[in-house]
């Protein structure tokens, strides 16, 4: 071997060892889709003593990532008991749906669930939730009328080798993990034949809602089965008898009273109720324009040609009433009523052009506004800066110095000042303080003395005039003064 050659080998050795090794990893990988996923959520649990997040209760079995390492669930086994049950009681029997985590609101295995279940009636529910979704593959016999369940039963080995391509391999493991839907799925896996994917479900698929919803896509493409009771032939999606090879499953079904489902292309019967109905996948639609649309769907080509000419001259028909007709009587009337419809088409638009109008004035006037009030800017900003003024200090007289608290405050402060005057410079207003209390003394003694000398001068005035006074000018005011009090004792009575 010659040099080149011995180092291209040692270039390609770790590569393919490299390979080799990933290959095992996705192997064991797929190998057990759903296992992976529980084993890392197992490893993240533990019981511990800690706050449940559902009923906010401090307990010492609590369940930890519940539906991953990274989920942030935590829950009491009593919580997850009771929330097993809700979910059992409003699960329809035959109908899939999964069981979310109650705090990611993502789907959990059921193998999580029985591992996560304390006690047997949670193990029980898990166990009862489960048959319910296997009944969605039951069917009817129609040899002996008996029940039977299709769904492959689970012999899952870890070391099953399938002939499946590594792509496919992946794909139904990321579908085991809750990571594709079955629509998702299904493009990868259709070129695999009916038989390998039969296998795998049986070897591989450990969740029953998993299983289930393959299989029934599955029957979706191949719906011929037998029975497990008396091997009779009945197609899965029609539930008929026979294979009715050649003919399609909507042919064969009672449309009169059975419609399906556009989403999930369930079987439905409707009761009583409104028109518009909800199938159990949430999805809503009109059941008299479905089944309607569904009927004429499932016609032959050659009924519908047969169809074609009644629903042409429907078609003029319906035309000519809606358009031609209604012109037609319209110009007919408009001619009769000439004159009224020329006064009403008036009236209206004069009404017309008068809203317009009026709008039109409205804008010229706001228009017209903008144009004074910026050609007068600066008189109206001298008229606004006056105003504001005005305001703050009429705020400031009536909030401020007109206040209780503002007087209370100017007090205590002037009281506080002639204490401090007092106590600081009492030698030095000594003095000036003695001479003001002298003058205000003597001023008081002088106003005292003044009032003294104007009732001494009164009282010696009236003297001297009743010393003028004769006695028949003193008889005369006696004479005055009893009459007028005889006057006033009369007007007491």
């Amino acid at each position: 071997m010659t040099v080149a050659g011995l180092y291209l080998l040692a270039k390609v050795l770790p590569l393919l060892s490299i390979l080799l090794v990933q290959r095992k990893m996705a192997v064991q990988s797929v190998a057990s889709p759903v296992e992976l996923r529980d084993e890392a959520a197992q490893g993240a649990s533990c019981v511990t003593t800690s706050t449940c997040q559902i009923c906010l209760e401090a307990s010492d079995t609590v369940v930890l990532a519940l539906c991953g390492p990274t989920c942030p669930a935590i829950v009491c086994s009593t919580c997850i008991q009771e929330y097993l049950e809700v979910q059992q009681k409003s699960l329809p029997a035959g109908v899939l749906s999964t069981v979310a985590c109650p705090i990611c609101l993502i789907p959990v295995a059921f193998e999580r669930w029985r591992s996560v279940g304390s006690s047997e009636a949670c193990i029980h529910t898990v166990d009862n939730i489960q048959l319910q979704l296997a009944a969605s593959c039951d069917v009817l016999c129609p040899s002996c009328h008996a029940i039977n369940n299709v769904l492959p039963p689970c012999k899952y080995q870890s070391g099953y080798d399938d002939s499946l391509r590594f792509d496919q391999r992946e794909a139904l493991a990321q579908f085991c993990r809750y990571e594709l839907t079955i629509s998702e799925l299904w493009p990868n896996i259709q070129s695999a034949s009916h038989d390998q994917l039969l296998q795998y479900i049986s070897h591989r698929v450990q969740d029953v809602e998993r299983r289930a919803s393959l299989f029934l896509r599955m029957m979706r493409s191949h719906p011929f089965i037998t029975s497990t009771c008396c091997n009779a032939r009945l197609c899965f999606t029609c539930k008929t008898r026979e294979h009715h090879d050649g003919v399609s499953c909507e042919a064969t079904m009672m449309l009169n009273d059975m419609g399906q489902c556009p989403n999930c292309q369930i079987t439905l019967v409707k009761g009583d109720g409104c028109d518009y109905v909800y199938c159990f996948c949430k999805f809503g639609f009109s059941w008299s324009w479905g089944l309607m649309w569904f009927k004429f769907s499932q016609a032959p080509i050659t009924a519908k040609a047969r169809l074609r000419q009644v629903f042409v001259r429907y078609l003029y028909r319906r035309r000519f009433q809606r358009q031609v007709l209604v012109s037609m009587v319209l110009r007919i009337q408009v001619t009769k009523y000439r004159r009224l419809y020329v006064a009403i088409c008036a009236f209206l638009r004069m009404r017309r052009w008068r809203r317009r109008l009026y709008a039109v004035i409205l804008d010229c006037v706001a228009t017209v506004t903008l144009i004074e009030i910026q050609s007068h800017r600066k008189p109206f900003l001298c008229v606004c800066e006056y105003l504001r003024r005005q305001m703050w200090r009429r705020r400031l007289v009536t909030n401020v110095l007109t206040s209780p608290a503002f007087h209370d405050a100017i007090g205590e402060r002037r009281n506080a000042h002639c204490i401090n005057i007092m106590t600081t410079q009492s030698h030095a207003i000594r003095g000036p303080m003695e001479r003001l209390k002298t003058k205000m003394i003597d001023g008081l003694y002088r106003r005292r003395m003044d009032a003294v000398m104007v009732a001494i001068t009164t009282k010696a005035s009236w003297i001297a005039y009743w010393a003028t006074v004769t006695e028949e000018d003193q008889v005369a005011l006696d004479d005055d003064m009893h009459s007028y009090l005889d006057i006033m004792g009369d007007f007491d009575i």
